[in-house]
């Protein structure tokens, strides 16, 4: 496993529409190497999720985990969430600000 790079708020693939990984793509060696090192990425940052272009792979894939940590105390710990081709739909009309997220 490898800690990859993590783009910025201003880079170019974080403004593009990640797009589907194939079936293909879902069963590949390469799509698993790279979870494991989104995966190892995220846990280096103590972060408590990353997505794919974020590490500059413009495709649906987040890890999502959330285990006590220095940024984010007094949280219950989240189990480690590996989401593929995942869609978000709106759940009502309330919206917060935040820069991230």
């Amino acid at each position: 496993m490898s800690v990859l790079p993590v783009f910025k708020i201003g880079h170019p693939v974080l403004r593009q529409v990640a797009s589907d990984l194939t079936a293909e793509e879902l069963r590949s060696p390469e799509t698993r190497q790279l979870v494991d090192d989104m995966i190892e990425t995220m846990r280096s940052r103590d972060g408590v999720g990353i997505a794919a272009p974020q590490v500059g792979v413009s495709k649906r894939i987040a890890v999502v985990e959330y285990r006590q940590n220095p940024r984010y105390p007094g949280h219950a710990d989240i189990p480690l969430l590996v989401l593929l081709n995942a869609r978000v739909t709106d759940a009502g009309d309330e919206q917060q600000e935040a820069w991230e997220g």
